[in-house]
């Protein structure tokens, strides 16, 4: 069993998923709406995690998936001080509260073709979206 997270500790970095959905020979990314703008699952990496951990525990905060298959490997890219990750679902996602201040972080989840998600992400996460995509295609 993991530790309890503290708020005292210092975060060593940010860690997430690019979780991908193949619906109708086409893949889909998971972007998370708040306010106006589209996000990635992501979040602080705790002393006692790895990137990899802290990746796949924000990303069951953020949007309920824990159904993550990293057919791709665990090759990662780094977009300021991100660690992203690629992984493929076939879960919907369910926004809930953060567990620990018990309000929500997102307003809604939807999954976006990779032009899509290219156009409406934040502008630092665009060249992780062409690299996810990449990987995904083979291209």
């Amino acid at each position: 069993m993991l530790p309890l997270r503290s708020k005292n500790k210092k975060s060593k970095g940010r860690a997430g998923v690019i979780v991908i959905k193949e619906a109708d020979n086409e893949f889909f990314v998971l972007a998370l709406r708040v306010y106006g703008s589209y996000d990635l699952p992501k979040g602080g990496v705790e002393p006692f995690e790895t990137e990899f951990m802290a990746a796949i525990r924000e990303t069951e905060e953020e949007s309920g998936i824990t159904d993550l298959e990293f057919q791709w490997g665990l090759a990662s890219t780094k977009v300021r001080n991100v660690e992203l990750f690629i992984a493929k679902t076939q879960e919907e996602p369910v926004i809930r509260p953060n567990p620990e201040t018990g309000e929500y972080e997102h307003h809604d989840a939807k999954w976006l073709t990779f032009q899509q998600a290219s156009e409406k992400l934040h502008p630092y996460l665009r060249p992780s979206i062409e690299w996810a995509k990449n990987i995904v295609l083979g291209v």
